[in-house]
């Protein structure tokens, strides 16, 4: 386990007195590519505790799949979520939440010494970038979700694996 990870995690959920999953053993903060999912709300994350591409979920089998096939070391992308708690309505957050987990998010970002590309995964995801620091200036791409609802869109799976292909020749 990444003490530093893990750290963030347990000072995250004594700030916010929330529910937040664990980060997968196979994660470290010393990762190169950061994916921020919208929140780990019904997917695999509920059942297992952990955010993580081996849950048993659509979401984290599609990220696997890609993953694979195009050869990126799963030790070189930290996977997470902008509304990192369990249980928030995220269409009725206001202006101050919003910005609060963006905070929260690039607390997260100015601990990883190696990262070089944020992929945001999803339009909630993406919203919620509006209200992203950004420190250290790190790019910034976009996919859309990886989940089944979202694959089934006319050309959504063509452009979230373009999206890694972009990280992968990023990092």
């Amino acid at each position: 386990m990444d003490t530093i990870l893990e750290n963030y995690r347990l000072n995250l959920e004594k700030e916010t007195k929330l529910k937040i999953p664990k980060f997968d053993h196979l994660s470290f903060h010393t990762a190169k590519i950061l994916a921020v999912l919208q929140d780990p709300g019904h997917s695999g994350a509920e059942v297992s505790g952990v955010c993580s591409i081996d849950n048993d979920d659509p979401t984290a089998n599609k990220q696997k799949e890609i993953l694979e096939n195009l050869d990126i070391d799963r030790k070189d992308v930290l996977f997470w979520n902008f509304y990192a708690s369990y249980g928030l309505d995220i269409d009725k957050l206001s202006l101050e939440q919003k910005t609060f987990w963006a905070e929260k998010l690039n607390e997260l970002v100015n601990l990883m010494p190696n990262i070089v590309c944020i992929v945001s995964l999803g339009n909630k995801s993406w919203d919620g970038f509006r209200y992203f620091k950004n420190d250290k200036l790190i790019r910034l791409l976009y996919g859309p979700h990886p989940s089944k609802r979202s694959m089934v869109q006319v050309g959504a799976e063509e452009r979230l694996i373009s999206t890694w292909k972009n990280a992968k020749k990023i990092i």
